[in-house]
């Protein structure tokens, strides 16, 4: 389970949506049909669960098999380098975005 407040889980909404479609284009080179096809069904399990999330609430509990668990720990660290990649030659700082998925991302060094 992860606990994550709703800021942190608007961040991770905002940009696995964002960033679907050129996970699957890179997926689809990168490996097999089979592969490419049950890791986007994993990312597609999980933005479901985050779209299912009361926004009333301040704290969220998010319930993450394994497979999601790991696959968030591959992603986000991955993405949080393109971010940081291009807020250094762009803009040479960090957004609120970006400081959420870093913090999602020591949680998910903790879950397994």
């Amino acid at each position: 389970m992860l606990r994550l407040k709703s800021e942190e889980v608007a961040a991770l909404l905002c940009h696995m949506t964002i960033m679907r479609k050129p996970t699957k284009k890179g997926l689809k080179k990168k490996n097999d049909r089979q592969e490419a096809k049950a890791t986007m069904k994993t990312y597609d399990q999980i933005l479901e669960k985050i779209q299912q999330i009361d926004d009333e609430q301040e704290i969220h509990e998010l319930e993450l098999d394994h497979a999601e668990i790991e696959f968030l720990q591959t992603f986000i660290p991955w993405y949080i380098g393109e971010l940081e990649k291009e807020f250094n030659e762009e803009h040479n700082q960090e957004s609120e975005a970006l400081n959420s998925l870093k913090v999602i991302n020591n949680m998910l060094l903790v879950a397994v």
